[in-house]
């Protein structure tokens, strides 16, 4: 990662948001760059999503057995299929912005329109089969925004606050 320290303690924090959302991309096989970090912090992400999911399903399951809800069905596969965490994430919009971040530093004014601009422009060569390398970073920056909310809206009890509020005004300097 370039930058100062502060760079890539935020551009990995604002990556990992990021892996939660999913990358716009055409069916085909991902091709583009990788992180390690983001990759292991993926299979976090991940197993955590499965857990809930299989949480969900059992306690369906004993709500169906013990006779609390209605076994009289006839719809038991859209029934499975609209349990929430049946997607799988994975980590590309979270690659997507961290190469984004990434290559700001590189630029003459990091923050300026200019160097945005041309780092964006980047991208399509990066992600060669995202359906729009911009569009992407705007949904990664919307679920920023809202992750950014709930952190902020948790009170005292969130200690690292401050280090969200500094990272949200690092990034605004980079939409």
């Amino acid at each position: 990662m370039r930058g100062l320290d502060e760079d890539k303690s935020f551009n990995m924090l604002v990556s990992r948001v990021a892996c939660v959302g999913k990358l716009g991309h055409k069916n085909i096989g991902y091709s583009g760059p990788l992180s390690r970090q983001l990759l292991s912090y993926r299979s976090l992400v991940s197993e955590v999503r499965s857990t809930l999911r299989n949480l969900i399903e059992i306690v369906l399951v004993g709500l169906l057995l013990s006779g609390d809800a209605n076994r009289e069905r006839n719809d038991w596969t859209e029934l499975g299929i609209s349990l929430p965490f049946i997607d799988d994430n994975d980590c590309g919009l979270g690659i997507a912005v961290r190469t984004y971040l990434d290559d700001l530093p590189l630029q003459e004014d990091a923050t300026s329109p200019d160097a945005r601009q041309e780092v964006k422009a980047k991208g399509k060569e990066w992600f060669q089969h995202s359906d729009s390398f911009t569009g992407n970073l705007d949904r990664a920056f919307k679920l920023w925004d809202a992750v950014y909310k709930g952190s902020q809206s948790a009170g005292k009890e969130f200690k690292d606050g401050k280090i969200w509020a500094n990272a949200n005004k690092w990034l605004s300097e980079r939409r």
